[in-house]
């Protein structure tokens, strides 16, 4: 097995051997522990609609006032 080993469900993925959050090395067999990192996408999208909602309302909100300031 290679040396950078990721774990899931704390444990080895080289061994199976149980792990802890603070391991950086497998107890048992050695190998080097990698924790992933998992980026929850639908708070990045829930972030990027708001911002587009935010935007729809100051182009609508300069439009109206463009056009009662024409009036």
């Amino acid at each position: 097995m290679t040396q950078n080993q990721t774990t899931q469900n704390n444990f080895c993925k080289s061994c199976g051997t149980s792990i802890t959050q603070e391991d950086r090395f497998c107890r048992n067999c050695g190998n080097k522990i990698i924790v992933e990192i998992k980026n929850d996408p639908s708070s990045n999208q829930v972030e990027t609609n708001n911002v587009l909602n935010k935007y729809k309302q100051g182009i609508t909100l300069f439009i109206a006032i463009t056009f009662i300031m024409l009036l």
